[in-house]
């Protein structure tokens, strides 16, 4: 298929720095004069039902749904749905607010026939030109679009884009039998990229959960299968070797170091100031330096007690990581943490950091979560609750001895599930930049579609937010901690 694609003969500059070069005959044209924008309006997911009018809220458009919109997993009452903004088929949906302004504005295009409306918070746009609904889904969340879309966001600690600023958001825009020809030959490329995805995506979860069994047995059992086990005192968490405490978080935090939070208001980002530590910069293993936003000194100063060491822990109390734990890596040392962050410093002397690590990673830290979260849209921990959590604790050199025995008995299930990540990170980077060469005209790809035979249609694609899950999850896993680096 790839080999019947080449390039156009004639080319024109867009005048667009991320378009680049189009075909001779294709147009280049603000998606505001394709069409109008209308700020939807609705109310919040407690009107969610089991079935009824579907409604697309901004968030599934970040988890839920790539460049379409087949299905929806949240509905309205019929009445309630009259508060709601409609969903026509055809219609763009874009995201009106995100946490990174690299994802600001993602959109997809909706493809559902029936009656549908959105949330809040969303920004829709209605063609009123004739354009391919799933061509304009492509194009307007390919690579091109979403470099223009980060130029649009603003804001710190949440982006939002608007829609006078997103209505020059440049499209280049083919003629319409091209426009069904690109849709067909996307269409096809995805349907074989997406079965390997979904079949390495099942291979990486049976090999995280095998590594969390080895885990989770080994942090609450211990390394001899015939130690004498007595009640811990907690209901759900069974018995515990004799040996061993349940103590509470806060009894293992080293002396002058509280668990807290940290910065409340980070001001505007400043490149030369101090890194401050967000959930996100963590969920699925350490992100770049270049993406961990930076404070100035003026308002990073007067958080001096939340400053970060190495080997502390750092937990998510704030948003839809709520209880995400990792370790602080050795190029992070003196940097901050915001107030959706607590800093737990755990004592060497009584506790080793990957132990409780390993512990609040797995069944024991979701159990503790649970006990203690408040909220739906936006769940928290108290701080209070977090210092009461209780974990299984033996002697500080058995925990030594054990993480030394999980990373041997995990490792190679660690590689596997890492060869399988960067299999699929790949495969995706080639479909990403396919949609970008194709879409932006860099590939001709009627010969290829010429050759293609007929397909029926697939179910409903794999869910984006569990697939994510299960192949960002290898890298967060015991020995990814030491040698960290920028």
């Amino acid at each position: 298929m790839i080999h019947d694609v080449k390039a156009y003969p004639t080319y024109k500059d867009s005048g667009v720095p991320w378009l680049g070069e189009v075909p001779g005959h294709w147009e280049v044209v603000p998606i505001g004069r394709m069409g109008r924008f209308l700020r939807a309006k609705g109310g919040t997911k407690a009107d969610d039902v089991l079935e009824g009018v579907p409604c697309i809220r901004y968030g599934d458009l970040y988890t839920r749904h790539e460049f379409f919109i087949r299905a929806s997993r949240s509905f309205v009452t019929k009445e309630r749905s009259g508060d709601y903004t409609a969903v026509h088929y055809g219609d763009v949906l874009f995201a009106g607010s995100g946490e990174t302004i690299e994802e600001i504005g993602k959109s997809a295009v909706c493809l559902l026939e029936s009656k549908a409306c959105c949330g809040g918070d969303v920004l829709l746009f209605r063609p009123t030109r004739d354009i391919v609904p799933q061509f304009l889904g492509y194009a307007a969340d390919s690579p091109s679009s979403v470099h223009q879309k980060a130029c649009m966001g603003r804001g710190v600690t949440v982006m939002h884009i608007y829609a006078e600023r997103l209505k020059h958001l440049q499209l280049a825009i083919p003629p319409l039998p091209e426009q069904s020809a690109i849709v067909r030959f996307l269409a096809h490329a995805d349907r074989r990229i997406r079965r390997y995805i979904r079949a390495k995506t099942k291979l990486i979860a049976l090999l995280n959960e095998q590594k969390q069994a080895i885990i989770h047995c080994a942090v609450t059992r211990g390394l001899d299968p015939n130690v004498r086990l007595k009640p811990s005192g907690v209901e759900w968490l069974g018995e515990v070797p004799e040996h061993w405490e349940v103590s509470q978080l806060r009894r293992l935090v080293r002396r002058g170091r509280r668990i807290t939070y940290g910065i409340v208001q980070p001001g505007e980002p400043d490149p030369s100031g101090r890194f401050m530590v967000r959930g996100q910069d963590y969920s699925f293993g350490w992100a770049k330096p270049e993406t961990i936003f930076r404070v100035s000194a003026k308002i990073e100063i007067p958080y001096k007690r939340s400053r970060l060491s190495t080997g502390d822990l750092v937990l998510t109390i704030v948003g839809a990581g709520v209880g995400n734990v990792d370790i602080v890596p050795a190029w992070l040392d003196g940097a901050n943490i915001t107030q959706t962050t607590a800093r737990v410093s755990v004592d060497p002397t009584t506790a080793d950091a990957e132990f409780i690590a390993a512990v609040l990673q797995g069944p024991v830290g979701r159990r503790n979560v649970e006990l203690y979260v408040k909220g739906a849209a936006q769940p928290g921990l108290n701080l209070e609750h977090v210092r009461v959590f209780l974990v299984p604790v033996p002697p500080v050199d058995e925990q030594r001895r054990i993480i030394a025995v999980v990373r041997s008995e995990t490792g190679p299930l660690h590689i596997a599930a890492d060869r399988a990540h960067r299999e699929v990170s790949l495969l995706r980077e080639f479909c990403t930049r396919l949609i970008f060469e194709v879409v932006t005209g860099k590939l001709d790809v009627r010969e290829a579609v010429a050759r293609l035979p007929e397909e029926p249609e697939e179910p409903e694609p794999l869910d984006e937010e569990e697939a994510a899950e299960a192949v960002e999850g290898t890298e967060h896993d015991l020995g990814t901690v030491e040698g960290a680096a920028p």
